[in-house]
């Protein structure tokens, strides 16, 4: 008799509604879920819960310990509180089911979302929630967080690892039974007898123990209505255990307890090899840790630029206007306006105060603070809001993963119809060849060869791109790149390299002035900006002051107070200067009067010329500059742009974007995420060009080094070459079991064989897509 909630045998009967539960603990969980309008969890699939120790300790007060917050407590404000919890029990659909119901049964839980792969959920909760009632409810439910994934993740593979030694005991032992009937030997027929019903009993725990989880995950499935890969191997087994124990027990003929157990333990074997394979392929480890982005971090009495990575609590940061947030930390100096809208969703802004907590991933609106990092930057968190964000904004299409999905997903169909004919077949002209022909075909076809070749070589491709300071934010969006038709640059802080700015000074300014617009340019990420704060630390001795209803316009300028003084900085038409409308440079006026301007001399980053007159002969270029029409001649004379356009907005770069995509083309935006975040958004793939002191730009699908862009023809081409390996894995898998399936089916193959080809197969794939990446990579990108 099985539990009816986790499907265990019951040692003792516990009766609720007609049905039998194993402990209290499990008729506990069935009369919550009955109770809340979820009993629909059991329908999903046959005893889906998880059975509750009845014995463990619900108490979780250690979770209030400041050390162990770091580990799960990601966001919290005044009114919720964001949490990631590693659940190890997670294991089928329906976990995923119940826990993403859960808001609708507990008070105080608002979101629930499940990443499958990680066994971890994300929840939002309410600001007042029992963050300690909450995960005793969730140890209740069979689900207790855990807070040690590594230990978590070594008693998995332990658990492969003993199935893998039970099978391999068995095989081995029955190998020894077979062995005079290896070598043609007589024996006596009672010892034979012997051996035959010892080889049945031994493969019992090598089917039913050690190859368990396929029988489960295939039973899952067809609940589902799914056809997964792990049935034709399903199949294959059941045909050979039954075969054989008819053999054994009818006295027909002989029995293949080896081949069964054989079969089960290189399956196995495979299992675990390419897990160590593709723990070792760890793409999103190694891409993060080129995570091309800065931050002023303070050093001495001055501030240098540090990437993120490497923070460390106690350090002090400098975060500016629209600048990111990279870790949690506390609030030290100046007037935080914090937008959390790239966590929560919510744009209202919150108002911390001095040592107030502030969390990674909110927007600094106001002018210039200080923080201090009490929490090193997270940057797989940072990337999962970068792709939440972005997958909400303007969900993007990749060609090749839909066909690589609908491939596997009929892949095993096919096996299936073409196993009941190789069955059919044989049935008409040799009985005996059945079950090895069989048999062979539905072990020997390896739908997970289809759906590794894809992952493996975009997982690689986006390593070694961001090796070359090339940073996609989801492997999936190279599949993109080679579909794109047209490149739009912007100039400043793209194509110019904002490091090398020259400036030059018309006016007069006294000291208060100086230290003013020193204090307001130090908030601003805009590269004049940075090069005008630059110019007035080095030919001055400016100090900080304090400013107020400090503003800027994106592509404009910037605007705020000192005492009773309006300072404006920045264009003529920011600054309403009607007699200097037609000069670039940037103005400065007081009270609506002007009083100097800042002439810069921009000068292009090295390489670029040459990059961009390659692109030419592929792609169809365009240059959107908020600039005066001053250098048209020039930059069609020295870098071909016949595609101009000058005095460009933020929403005129939106709109030119829009026109292009609405026309059919597939648009690669490349700025520097400051004055053109929609448009890199609304783009096929935005690139956001990183510069010496560049801030996380959120609705980019790649950032690029400024100092790499000379690279892109390499990168574009490399990501064509990228599609084709994908193609050319496909036709290796094609040809693999096109070739497997046709010998399998004339009965040549025995099962045994078949198990080691399987598993070898999905190998020779992950190695030739990483190996042929890598290789073309090493030709390219250089």
């Amino acid at each position: 008799m099985n539990c009816y909630h986790c499907g265990d045998t019951c040692a003792s009967t516990i009766v609720l509604d007609d049905k039998n539960f194993c402990c209290n603990g499990c008729k506990s969980v069935y009369e919550i879920l009955q109770h809340n309008a979820l009993g629909d969890f059991y329908t999903i699939n046959n005893s889906p819960g998880v059975k509750i120790d009845e014995n463990q300790q619900g108490y979780f007060d250690f979770l209030l310990l400041p050390e162990i917050q770091k580990k799960y407590l990601f966001f919290e404000n005044e009114t919720l509180k964001k949490v990631v919890f590693h659940l190890p029990q997670i294991h089928c659909n329906s976990c995923i089911w119940l826990l993403e119901n859960l808001p609708k049964i507990y008070e105080g839980l608002e979101h629930a979302e499940v990443n499958f792969n990680a066994k971890k959920v994300q929840f939002t909760l309410t600001k007042n929630a029992d963050i300690i009632a909450f995960a005793s409810f969730l140890q209740k439910l069979g689900y207790p967080p855990d807070f040690s994934t590594q230990e978590t993740v070594a008693k998995s593979n332990k658990k492969l690892l003993i199935k893998i030694g039970v099978a391999g005991f068995c095989f081995g032992n029955i190998m020894l039974f077979a062995f005079p009937e290896y070598l043609g030997m007589s024996e006596d027929e009672s010892f034979r007898d012997l051996f035959l019903y010892l080889s049945f009993f031994l493969s019992l725990p090598v089917t039913f123990y050690s190859g368990w989880d396929y029988f489960k995950n295939s039973f899952i499935g067809l609940k589902n209505g799914v056809f997964n890969m792990d049935l034709p191997i399903v199949l294959g087994l059941i045909t050979l255990f039954v075969r054989s124990t008819y053999e054994l027990f009818v006295y027909t003929g002989q029995a293949y307890f080896d081949s069964l157990s054989g079969l089960i333990f290189f399956l196995l074997i495979g299992k675990w090899y390419q897990d160590k394979t593709y723990n070792h392929l760890n793409f999103d480890r190694d891409t993060l840790s080129f995570f091309p982005i800065a931050i002023q971090r303070k050093k001495g009495e001055a501030f240098e630029t540090t990437n993120i990575s490497d923070l460390q609590p106690g350090d002090i940061i400098q975060v500016r206007h629209k600048e990111l947030i990279p870790a949690d930390a506390l609030v030290m100096e100046g007037k935080p306006v914090i937008d959390y809208s790239f966590v929560t969703g919510e744009s209202t802004p919150e108002y911390p105060t001095q040592k107030e907590a502030v969390y990674a991933g909110g927007k600094q609106m106001g002018g210039r603070i200080l923080l201090q990092v009490v929490k090193k930057t997270d940057q797989s968190y940072l990337t999962s809001l970068w792709n939440t964000q972005n997958s909400s904004l303007r969900p993007k299409d990749h060609k090749l993963t839909l066909l690589s999905n609908a491939l596997s997903k009929y892949f095993t169909l096919f096996i299936l119809l073409l196993s009941l004919g190789t069955a059919t077949y044989w049935y008409f002209h040799d009985v005996n060849m059945i079950w090895r022909s069989v048999s062979a075909v539905l072990i020997v076809a390896c739908p997970c060869a289809l759906a590794l070749s894809l992952p493996f070589t975009y997982g690689n491709a986006q390593r070694l791109l961001a090796k070359n300071a090339f940073f996609v934010r989801k492997m999936d969006l190279i599949d993109n790149l080679p579909d794109v038709t047209d490149i739009i640059f912007d100039k400043t802080g793209t194509l110019t390299d904002t490091s090398a700015i020259e400036l030059s000074f018309d006016g007069k300014l006294n000291q208060e002035e100086i230290d003013t617009l020193f204090t307001a340019t130090a908030s601003s990420l805009h590269p004049l900006s940075i090069a005008i704060h630059n110019y007035l630390k080095e030919h001055y001795e400016p100090q900080k002051t304090e400013i107020e209803a400090f503003a800027e316009t994106p592509g404009q300028g910037l605007s705020f107070k000192k005492g009773n003084l309006t300072y404006k900085v920045g264009s003529s038409e920011f600054t309403e200067l009607e007699g200097k409308k037609d000069i670039n440079g940037v103005f400065v006026t007081i009270n609506g009067y002007y009083h100097c301007w800042f002439r810069a001399t921009h000068n292009f980053r090295p390489g670029v010329q040459e990059s961009i007159a390659k692109l030419h002969h592929k792609y169809t270029l365009h240059l959107l500059t908020g600039d005066k029409n001053k250098n048209e001649a020039f930059l069609k004379r020295e870098f071909g742009f016949l595609n101009l356009h000058f005095n460009q907005k933020p929403s005129d770069k939106l709109a030119y974007v829009e026109q292009l995509e609405q026309e059919g083309k597939k648009v690669m935006m490349i700025g520097d995420g400051i004055n053109d975040a929609a448009a890199l958004s609304r783009s096929s793939f935005g690139v956001a060009v990183a510069n010496k002191e560049h801030g996380f730009t959120p609705a980019s699908d790649a950032i690029l080094d400024g100092k790499k862009l000379h690279l892109l023809p390499q990168i574009m081409k490399f990501a064509k070459q990228s599609k084709a390996i994908v193609v050319s894995s496909f036709t290796l898998s094609f040809l693999y079991n096109a070739i497997g399936l046709f010998i399998a089916v004339q009965g040549i193959f025995a099962p045994v064989f078949a198990a080691i080809l399987m598993p070898l197969s999905s190998i020779s794939v992950v190695l030739f897509t990483t190996l042929s990446t890598s290789i073309v990579a090493r030709r390219t990108l250089r």
